[in-house]
């Protein structure tokens, strides 16, 4: 039965940024209104869907999250 509910703390967490509590919280917020905005404009039943859709979204243009730290190449990645 929370099966949907982890999935959308699992999207929080992706969204905010993996290792920032502050971008934890501001993605349970921005999941919350993604949800509140899709579901005045599609209907309730589609919710889900917005919530899916966001996660897509910013693992294709923000893989680290709104305030995770992007990775930096280390010296040894680096070709001489």
């Amino acid at each position: 039965m929370g099966t949907m509910l982890g999935l959308k703390a699992v999207v929080a967490a992706i969204v905010g940024g993996i290792g920032s509590l502050p971008g934890a919280a501001l993605g349970g917020v921005l999941v919350g209104l993604a949800e509140t905005v899709w579901s005045a404009a599609f209907g309730i039943e589609w919710r889900d869907t917005a919530v899916l859709s966001l996660l897509v979204v910013f693992l294709i243009f923000r893989p680290a999250g709104l305030l995770g730290a992007a990775e930096t190449p280390s010296p040894r990645d680096r070709a001489p």
